[in-house]
């Protein structure tokens, strides 16, 4: 819960993607405000690596659905989603947004957000994650 307070925190992995959020959504804030007084992290794949490129992403899509450490992992993920209901969900990288669309939380792809889609692949769309629409 405490993730973007600590020492830590990486936030070369959030600071890019979010640089809209403050303009759009939190005028009074930063985009390391945002994170810390608005988000908590949380791992979409459970296999973490300090070099998220050297990990099989063909392989982790393929077993998104049978693989049972990332079954579990997942099912914990809907139980805090339904738990806390939150209002928008942030992938960060590739590999958590075509697990994300492997697992039908999405109903169709998400998709590219015009140039901060081409520039930093920002994607957006809508998702149900249990009895939660997000």
């Amino acid at each position: 819960m405490n993730y973007f307070k600590a020492d830590y925190a990486r936030f070369g992995h959030y600071d890019k993607p979010t640089m809209g959020y403050p303009l759009l959504f939190f005028p009074d804030e930063t985009t390391r405000s945002v994170w810390n007084n608005h988000a908590f992290a949380m791992d979409i794949v459970p296999y973490f690596s300090r070099n998220a490129g050297k990990l099989d992403r063909r392989r982790i899509i393929q077993e998104a659905n049978s693989d049972p450490a990332i079954l579990s992992h997942h099912a914990m993920i809907e139980d805090i989603i339904r738990e806390v209901k939150p209002s928008v969900i942030h992938l960060n990288g590739s590999h958590a947004i075509e697990v994300f669309e492997k697992l039908g939380w999405t109903e169709e792809p998400l998709e590219r957000l015009g140039e901060l889609g081409r520039k930093y692949g920002l994607r957006a769309g809508f998702a149900t994650i249990g009895d939660v629409k997000i």
